[in-house]
């Protein structure tokens, strides 16, 4: 997911801004970049414009309705107030009658904040979550909920922190967000899993995709050398390239052409492994790096540009699914879950080099678009386009490390994975399941 937060009233927002204030008064006003391209060709999720109910600026510009084709139009505020009801709370009632179709809810999640800044107790707190949440699904809106102070709450008390959290996913909430907030404590964990990985997404912008990749990590390394924190850094199975050796082992050293379109995100990766390596030996930084093999599962977008996102929408919509060069390249798929318990296990071990984590059972993509076929009960034909540059030829983890130092190795075949993924892709769809 990806979100943008911009403030309406002030032409310098988060890296966007209103071209000028007679376009922001116009009633057709459209969020563009320093280069007056539509924000939304980012293919951001999420815009968060500001809070209506706070203050006349932001009330008018809630109160229009601003043309956003792919993102969804976020207007920010508080649950309900102690002692009123969901009913009867002018701040909540101000941001359900905006024109915003998602609603970003910030709770507090430390018990010290409910306690002790809201003076209320902590079965309060949570029945302010519920029935705010409830209230926004009631009005048929869509209700994000930032966790405020979560990472102090945890750190105070855990048990408490994460029942905020499962009351506002139990009341409906789509999406949660673990909020650091301005005068929390320092990070003690950063993780970095900051990048697009789709090659039609990070080749849309080839020099951002190096910096993120780049500065981002040399930005966290140094925050986590300040705060002596241990760091996860996502990095790819694409380090290795179009590799030579089969199947890939962490021991491998790749074959990536440096000048080629994907190079922007190979060789950036490649960096980040390496600077981490070098925080690691040099300053003692604990260091944690997975190389991701293809993963898949439910919350992908529709666009993604990679092999089973495509081959879903397709499938589903009844077009042709679209197979690159002649369908042999092989890739290895891995259900999203078991990748995040890789990741945890890692993170829990005294391990500092890189491991692999994916699912080893390898197939090619002719035989993807095969069973994703199957699985959909779709009639749809298989076409050929040419092979992109570079585009590896064979993909397949040897996951040996994984499986001796973290006793991990992937749980949910390829049918299980597939069936939560074409459910959440109905729905994305509006298509009934049968």
């Amino acid at each position: 997911m990806c979100v943008l937060y911009a403030n309406p009233y002030n032409t310098s927002v988060t890296g966007f801004y209103f071209s000028n204030h007679e376009e922001y008064h116009s009633k057709s006003s459209v969020l563009t970049d320093s280069f007056g391209q539509p924000v939304e060709e980012y293919e951001i999720d999420y815009i968060e414009g500001g809070w209506p109910g706070a203050n006349p600026t932001d009330n008018d510009y809630f109160s229009r309705k601003l043309k956003f084709t792919n993102s969804r139009l976020t207007a920010f505020g508080m649950t309900r107030r102690p002692g009123r009801s969901a009913d009867n709370d002018p701040g909540l009632n101000a941001l359900i009658n905006s024109q915003a179709s998602t609603i970003c809810l910030v709770g507090k999640a430390s018990l010290f904040q409910v306690e002790e800044a809201l003076g209320i107790t902590k079965d309060e707190n949570l029945s302010m979550i519920k029935d705010s949440i409830n209230q926004i699904k009631k009005k048929n809106k869509e209700p994000i909920f930032d966790a405020e102070h979560f990472f102090d709450g945890f750190k105070q008390n855990s048990e408490y922190a994460i029942n905020c959290i499962e009351t506002a996913f139990n009341a409906g909430a789509r999406w949660i967000v673990l909020c650091d907030t301005n005068g929390g404590t320092l990070p003690d964990e950063i993780y970095n899993l900051a990048c697009p990985a789709s090659p039609i997404h990070y080749q849309r912008d080839p020099i951002q995709t190096t910096k993120t990749s780049v500065l981002g990590a040399i930005n966290m390394l140094g925050l986590a050398k300040q705060n002596n924190a241990r760091i996860f850094q996502a990095s790819t199975s694409e380090v290795y390239g179009d590799p030579l050796e089969h199947p890939q082992t962490e021991g491998y050293w790749g074959n990536v052409n440096p000048i080629g379109p994907r190079g922007v995100y190979d060789e950036a990766k490649r960096f980040a492994e390496a600077i981490s390596m070098a925080y690691h030996r040099y300053h003692n930084i604990d260091t944690k790096i997975v190389r991701i093999f293809n993963t898949y599962g439910p919350r992908m977008r529709l666009n993604d540009g990679r092999a089973i996102p495509n081959f879903l929408k397709q499938a589903l919509t009844g077009k042709e699914l679209t197979a690159y060069g002649d369908g042999s390249q092989t890739r290895s798929f891995c259900y999203v879950s078991d990748l995040i318990e890789g990741i945890h296990r890692l993170l829990m071990s005294n391990i500092n080099d890189p491991i692999n984590i994916g699912n080893p059972i390898e197939m090619t993509i002719q035989q993807m678009a095969e069973k994703i076929l199957q699985a959909t009960g779709s009639h749809s034909k298989i076409s050929y386009k040419p092979l992109p540059e570079d585009d590896p030829k064979v993909r397949q983890p040897n996951i040996e490390k994984a499986v001796k130092y973290l006793a991990w190795e992937p749980q949910v075949n390829l049918d299980q994975g597939l069936k939560t993924t074409i459910d959440y892709f109905k729905i994305q769809l509006g298509i009934e399941s049968s």
